[in-house]
């Protein structure tokens, strides 16, 4: 068994954030809250899915009336989402199936696109 070397400590490497103050302590804060933020921000943009009412014909992960928003992220780009949203779907005979949203603000359309790609 080797020996550590006089850069160890504890068995880690100093690393520039161990040599500057920050400790596996403060490292792991400052993950866990990278890690609420992120989670925050996916929470609100779900938010956005339910307060335009997605999930009336939606699921995550499992088929409803619509096909589910994973199926939707696995075929499709950002802009078809974006125009499907913002224009509907209508069929051949004119019966809509997915009514238009052209009240959605485009923050709003970006983030709940980004939320459907990510599912």
């Amino acid at each position: 068994m080797t020996q550590p070397n006089k850069t160890q400590k504890n068995g880690y490497q100093n690393s520039p954030f161990l040599t500057h103050g920050l400790n596996r302590a403060g490292l792991f804060a400052v993950a866990l809250l990278a890690g609420c933020l992120m989670s925050g921000t996916t929470l609100a943009n779900e938010q956005i899915a339910r307060d335009q009412q997605c999930f009336k014909c939606h699921a995550i992960d499992s088929k409803k009336k619509a096909p589910s928003f994973r199926t939707i992220a696995q075929r499709s780009d950002a802009s078809e989402i974006k125009d499907v949203v913002r224009n509907g779907i209508t069929s051949l005979f004119g019966q809509e199936k997915m009514p238009a949203n052209r009240r959605i603000s485009e923050s709003d359309l970006n983030a709940l696109t980004q939320w459907i790609l990510a599912q």
